[in-house]
């Protein structure tokens, strides 16, 4: 079971645009200038065999910190961020502006490549949960990165305690799946035995500079995640001691169902597979008694979060990230 280790996606989280805060401001406000901002680009974090492909692909991910210069903290929380697209489509530099956004307000964050599917749609549920799966896999790798990170060279002086991992519709379902998805879950015999095919719950993505080992060594718990208009297959996966979430979801989202139902692109079914969304997700851990947030957009959008959203989200997160 899943224990709160102590994107922010998709979203600037600052409450204000204050140029010269008091230090207390840190995780709220813009504390670093843009050019107190450092970037890392096509930083490679794993390597793993796309669906139904035969190439080892790399992974790769682009990282923002503020200046170390200029940062005195040793030890920042950190937050990956990943694209949505269907699982087919990608851009990790559309969530650059965001990443600098929180790299500025005092985050180490990252935004990631994670594998595709290239084929024909509508899929199958095993392929359905054969590509979900690689994904989650990947986002898990990241994770089991900067851990190692943290535990050898130290280079982007992360907290390994306070990771968060958010996203926007695919991106998000890779969130939901790596805070909650356990191996002992009561999951349909056709996700078991893709899991187990594809190295068991954490997955077979090799770590750059550990390789498989790093499965093993380094934990990818998270200490919250962020979903905005994802989409699992059962709330059931959803356990007492899983992390805290915080979810936008549009109540017509035409593509991910806010309740339950189909995805679908452009008007046509991806697959034939029941998901649920945001609003049977926060029941669920309402019912739990796991902190969590739901901003309900009462449109029929399929959006990124809202500006509103957007501030709720950093007054859930601060409690969580400010220094002890």
């Amino acid at each position: 079971m899943k224990k709160i280790l102590g994107i922010l996606s998709i979203c600037c989280i600052c409450f204000s645009a204050c140029e010269t805060p008091l230090p207390s401001d840190r995780y709220k406000s813009f504390i670093f200038k843009s050019w107190q901002v450092q970037k890392h680009p096509d930083i490679i974090y794993g390597h793993n065999i796309p669906f139904n492909q035969n190439q080892v692909q790399d992974l790769e991910m682009n990282v923002f910190e503020p200046d170390q210069e200029h940062d005195e903290l040793e030890k920042r929380p950190l937050v990956i961020l990943a694209q949505g697209g269907h699982f087919i489509n990608l851009n990790r530099a559309s969530y650059n502006n965001k990443c600098k956004a929180l790299a500025r307000i005092g985050f180490v964050a990252a935004t990631i490549d994670y594998r595709l599917y290239e084929g024909p749609t509508p899929i199958d549920s095993v392929t359905q949960a054969e590509i979900v799966f690689r994904g989650v896999a990947d986002m898990k790798a990241a994770i089991r990165f900067f851990r190692h990170d943290a535990a050898t060279d130290n280079k982007y002086k992360i907290d390994p305690d306070k990771i968060i991992v958010g996203g926007f519709s695919a991106g998000a379902t890779m969130s939901l799946l790596t805070a909650y998805a356990d191996a002992d879950d009561p999951l349909p015999t056709y996700i078991q035995e893709v899991i187990a095919n594809n190295g068991g719950i954490e997955g077979n993505t090799f770590v750059e500079n550990i390789g498989a080992i790093g499965n093993d060594l380094y934990s990818s718990e998270v200490l919250l995640a962020i979903n905005i208009a994802g989409n699992i297959h059962s709330v059931d996966i959803i356990d007492a001691d899983d992390p805290p979430l915080f979810s936008q979801h549009a109540v017509n989202d035409p593509i991910a169902p806010f309740n339950s139902g189909i995805v679908k692109r452009g008007g046509n079914q991806i697959s034939n597979v029941k998901v649920v969304g945001a609003e049977l997700i926060h029941d669920r851990l309402e019912a739990l008694g796991i902190d969590n947030q739901l901003h309900v957009l009462n449109n029929n959008k399929h959006t990124g979060i809202t500006d509103t959203a957007s501030k709720k989200l950093g007054k859930f997160i601060y409690d969580y990230v400010a220094e002890d």
